[in-house]
């Protein structure tokens, strides 16, 4: 008798298990694909999720390459200085300009190609979406630059703006300026072509 119950137990353990193994989620319908495909936020993710994996595929420049891309002149000031490092093994070129004797700007070009340039991409570039703010001393908002979105961030009591896009469809670029708006920072930033 104990026996037969035992298996009649396991029998009925084993039967259960095997019905759930075959249930699965239903698979999204036509109403739910267009849901997706109309809701800015999942075409946004979609698309930085397509970018990174492309920028996975790609090869980093050499450091010396990635240097040339710096113009020798910005908004009207000379080269003061350039250099290449790398941060967190992605390589930047960053060059710094004197407009004048207020005006100080910045230029970084990162290089997100590759697995290291992927994380530059997601951390430096990505995580922008979700700190567009706007305060009376700060913002960070969406900015379109050379036709392909960006965002500008102003500190207004610290006189410092920037202006961050990405471009070519593999480079993150920054221009920051001191004593300047973000509106003259947003019109050079269309000049620079890579």
């Amino acid at each position: 008798m104990r026996s037969t119950i035992l298996t009649l137990v396991c029998s009925l353990l084993i039967i259960s298990c095997n019905s759930k193994k075959g249930k699965t989620e239903p698979e999204p319908g036509p109403a739910d694909s267009a849901a997706v495909a109309n809701d800015p936020a999942s075409r946004l993710k979609q698309e930085m999720e397509s970018i990174a994996g492309s920028l996975d595929k790609l090869t980093p420049l050499e450091q010396d390459k990635l240097k040339a891309l710096l113009p020798a002149e910005l908004m009207g000031g000379a080269q003061t200085s350039a250099e290449v490092n790398n941060n967190n093994g992605a390589s930047v070129a960053t060059a710094a300009y004197a407009v004048n004797d207020t005006i100080k700007v910045t230029l970084s070009i990162y290089d997100c190609a590759g697995e290291a340039g992927v994380g530059i991409f997601n951390t430096q570039f990505r995580s922008l979406e979700s700190n567009v703010q706007e305060t009376a001393d700060e913002y960070t908002r969406p900015a379109t630059i050379n036709g392909v979105k960006g965002y500008e961030h102003c500190d207004i009591p610290g006189k410092t703006c920037s202006v961050t896009w990405f471009a070519s469809g593999r480079y993150l670029v920054v221009l920051e300026g001191t004593n300047i708006e973000s509106r003259p920072l947003r019109q050079v930033a269309g000049t620079i072509r890579l």
